[in-house]
């Protein structure tokens, strides 16, 4: 069981945000300014999820995911960014049935998992919490990217035979001007009826 912990790890690791700066963008710098501390409601398109997002941000285009993750199967279904994107919503969706087990066994193993295959990564948070009515693993860890320190907070849930997830992630030189704005849409997460 613990192999098939750690094969969900992997999965979920490949939708962790890279981080992607451009140039006119200061990398580790705490100066954000965020034009609206203001939250949006929106559903992500063809799922059953919806939530509040930061109302400057705004629904990434198929060719900015695909910079930003370099495509393929690390590219997530869905994100929303600010600006630069620095600071992204993202909705992956892994097939994978973990039914069988009580969601915190699943956490600890992917959390094991995770220890084992992500550089540099310093644990904030792990827990299984409920989320307007539904059970979520959240696993929040600041790791190493290729330039720059990245913090997560990834969450996931067990629906049958798929575990969407949904990571609101952040360069660590952005985070604290985006973390209440990150929780609160957090704590917005709802499921429609039947999930």
């Amino acid at each position: 069981m613990n192999k098939m912990f750690i094969t969900l790890s992997l999965l979920l690791i490949v939708s962790c945000d890279a981080p992607y700066t451009q140039n006119n963008e200061h990398k580790g710098s705490n100066d954000i300014v965020i034009s609206d501390p203001k939250l949006v409601n929106i559903s992500i398109p063809n799922t059953q999820i919806s939530l509040s997002i930061p109302v400057e941000f705004t629904e990434l285009a198929r060719e900015d995911m695909e910079l930003k993750w370099s495509g393929g199967a690390a590219q997530p279904k869905w994100a929303a960014g600010n600006e630069h994107m620095g600071t992204t919503i993202s909705y992956h969706i892994n097939y994978f049935d973990a039914s069988e087990a009580p969601l915190k066994a699943v956490m600890d193993g992917m959390k094991q998992g995770f220890d084992r295959i992500v550089p540099g990564i310093v644990w904030e948070n792990y827990e299984v919490t409920n989320l307007n009515g539904k059970d979520w693993i959240i696993l929040e860890f600041t790791s190493n990217a290729v330039d720059t320190e990245v913090r997560n907070i990834m969450v996931t849930t067990n629906l049958g035979d798929i575990m969407p997830t949904l990571n609101f992630n952040s360069t660590v030189g952005q985070f604290d001007g985006y973390e209440s704005l990150l929780r609160n849409s957090l704590q917005s997460l709802t499921l429609s009826q039947g999930q």
